[in-house]
């Protein structure tokens, strides 16, 4: 462990000239704990009056410099390293490209009311007696923050000071909802695996640039202290074999610390230890302190809101320790969306593939038709288990559904997740790649698979080559493919269809079926039929696709796809050279629909595995976000929301879209069983060159 005392300054700061940061406290809340946990952050007060966190009214730009000042002579005094997070609103001036941080009186462009970044940490880093600085900045244009280097060079203390800032995004960026403070927080409680004894501010850029896709998360290092004692670093990283002696708690999340927050601050009269308990111990005393209280409401709803974090921790235990050597982002997101697929409401905020976060949702987040907070998590864990190949029903989790009052709610789990399983095994996969010309084709391919493997395969003609013939196919392969679920006992939920560009611009095959939609009875996945029989450049491209999936699946935080607007695919030459050049390297989603562009389509489709776009135009402002809930149900939850809106029980912005799936599984099919066209065959939509 340091030798070295952290002093810490987190100040969140409010400007009434650019608006109200809905999440600023909660932000700057949760980054304090984790720096301040003696496990993690290992920080103490930073101010001579005890404090370390600064919100709140009258942090006007002159107090804010003010405060660091004051951190940053009290560190020297002490010989301590200082940690300081600016959360708020940014601006650059012109094109300066430094960063000034606003304070409540602060007006853009006017730097004299602001408080510019660079020289205040340089003066900090250069103090006698401040043995190193290390900076978080979530702000706009954060990437400005870095001081001049020649400067600390050739300073007071002959180029030894030691600086080390994370930036939520370049200089030229917006930051977008304090995303970066979450979840720095999140990466610091859950460690990083290929890591060493401390996660630096390089490591957690590294970590944060999957989770913030839409910002250029940076740092900066000027370290050159010959005789440093130890690395400038945020926290301990929980999972080093060093630090293999510290607790791996992982809670509590944002959402109980929230509501832990907000039920302890409203006691009264005041409970003495009313901070958010760290440990499942702490947890456990706040139970006991709370029962020797009157069972007023407040009482009530602290209690609660303990029992919760009790029963968080606990199972935070057993996914870390019974599962944790086998999880993967992949299995979390499965068992996540599983879950939440199952549920008639998505949560408020889209959990993240995470242990914590996805125990905190369950907890703290849960349906009104799950009031015991059992259903979810319960669910959770037996997927889980399914999902690493490990007995759900082994004693050990039998010991955890007891510790939690869930023995009958996991045998409700058990069976859900098996289920779960076997309507995932069971797939009729339809193809329309047999028309050359990207229209309607004479014949349907169809196979029935199950686990991977290809049950059965035949054709079905089409002899008018029109919409209502291939409809009627369709209807006879799914009879087909019934018939032959009925004989395996496994149920068929999944239709997997795969259309040439054009058709998918115009054709809802789930809109189709006699008697009723299929789409009613069936979750339809949407494919392109053009990996089915690929040309050359689509062979070319595989592993790049390949590639894109792998990232978007152990992707956390936003969503892992690129909007483009109509100027953005307005030029095709200019679209293609920067698709070669790597560009758009997630899923593709356009903000209006191509009409019949399918040459967009086709080309968008050959460098992405997911791609997006909508029916109308009517609602562009709100997909995004309404993707964004739906995102950890996807793929079928969008077949699901198709479902809501033809029954007018539901109509949310997502079921405007039409969404292209291509996984990792799809993928593989394609390449088991693709023809490719022959150099000679007529392919008019995509050249390939």
């Amino acid at each position: 462990m340091t030798a070295l005392p952290r002093h810490l300054l987190v100040i969140g700061a409010q400007c009434a000239a650019m608006g109200h940061l809905d999440r600023l406290e909660e932000s700057a809340r949760l980054l304090h704990s984790v720096l301040t946990d003696r496990h993690l952050g290992g920080c103490v007060p930073g101010l001579p009056d005890g404090r370390s966190l600064v919100l709140g009214p009258g942090l006007t730009g002159a107090r804010i410099a003010d405060l660091v000042r004051e951190a940053y002579r009290f560190a020297g005094e002490r010989g301590a390293v200082l940690v300081v997070a600016l959360l708020g609103h940014g601006f650059t001036p012109g094109a300066s490209g430094s960063l000034y941080y606003m304070g409540t009186d602060s007006q853009p462009e006017v730097r004299d009311q602001a408080v510019e970044v660079g020289p205040l940490l340089r003066d900090a880093a250069d103090r006698d007696g401040v043995q190193g600085v290390v900076c978080v900045v979530d702000t706009c244009h954060a990437g400005g923050a870095m001081p001049n280097s020649s400067e600390l060079a050739t300073g007071v203390r002959g180029g030894s000071a030691r600086l080390a800032v994370l930036m939520s995004c370049s200089a030229a960026q917006q930051s977008i909802d304090l995303r970066m403070s979450r979840e720095l927080a999140a990466v610091l409680q859950q460690g990083q695996a290929q890591a060493g004894q401390f996660v630096d501010v390089a490591t957690a850029a590294g970590a944060l640039r999957g989770r913030l896709p839409r910002q250029s998360v940076g740092c900066g290092i000027l370290d050159s202290h010959p005789l440093a004692r130890e690395p400038l670093w945020l926290a301990r990283n929980l999972r080093h074999a060093g630090n293999s002696a510290l607790p791996r708690t992982g809670t509590p999340g944002p959402r109980a610390r929230a509501e832990l927050s907000a039920a302890l601050s409203a006691l009264d009269p005041p409970l003495d230890h009313s901070q958010v308990p760290a440990t499942l111990d702490d947890a456990s005393a706040l139970l006991t302190a709370l029962a020797s209280r009157p069972a007023d409401p407040m009482t009530v709803r602290a209690t609660r809101a303990a029992e919760g974090l009790v029963m968080a921790f606990r199972t935070v235990e057993l996914l870390s320790g019974r599962l944790g050597g086998e999880v993967t982002t992949a299995h979390l997101r499965h068992a996540l969306g599983a879950v939440l697929t199952a549920e008639t409401e998505l949560p408020r905020v889209r959990p993240q593939p995470t242990v914590a976060d996805a125990v905190d949702h369950f907890v703290y987040d849960h349906p009104l038709s799950d009031p015991e907070r059992l259903r979810g998590l319960t669910r959770f864990v037996a997927l889980l288990a399914l999902e690493t190949g490990q007995d759900p029903s082994d004693p050990v989790v039998r010991q955890w559904a007891q510790a939690i009052n869930a023995s009958t709610a996991l045998n409700d789990a058990l069976a859900f997740a098996r289920a779960q399983r076997e309507n995932r095994q069971l797939s009729l996969v339809v193809s329309l790649h047999a028309s050359l010309t990207g229209d309607w084709p004479d014949s349907l391919d169809a196979w029935l698979v199950r686990d991977g493997d290809i049950v059965d395969r035949t054709q079905f003609e089409t002899p008018e080559a029109d919409q209502t013939s291939v409809e009627k196919a369709l209807d006879e392969a799914v009879l087909w493919a019934d018939e032959l679920a009925c004989e395996l006992r496994v149920e068929l939920r999944r239709l997997d269809i795969a259309l040439p560009a054009a058709l998918l611009l115009k054709w809802r095959p789930e809109e189709a079926g006699e008697g009723i939609r299929i789409g009613h009875h069936y979750d339809v996945v949407l494919h392109w039929s053009g990996r089915l029989a690929p040309t050359r450049l689509l062979r070319k491209l595989r592993g790049v696709v390949k590639d894109r999936w792998e990232q978007m699946v152990n992707c956390t935080g936003d969503i892992p796809l690129d909007w483009l607007d109509r100027h953005a695919v307005q030029d095709r030459d200019v679209l293609r050279g920067e698709l070669y050049k790597g560009r758009y390297a997630k899923g593709i989603g356009l903000l209006h629909h191509p009409g019949g562009d399918h040459p967009l389509v086709e080309l968008l489709l050959s460098y992405t595995p997911v791609f997006v776009w909508p029916q109308n135009d009517d609602r562009a402002a709100e997909w995004p976000d309404s993707l964004d809930r739906y995102w950890p149900t996807m793929p079928v939850g969008i077949a699901q929301a198709y479902r809501r809106r033809w029954l007018g029980a539901q109509d949310d912005p997502v079921a405007d879209l039409r969404l292209v799936w291509d996984s990792g599984e799809w993928l593989a099919f394609c390449r088991s069983v693709a023809q490719p066209v022959p150099p000679s065959a007529p392919r008019p939509c995509l050249e390939d060159t």
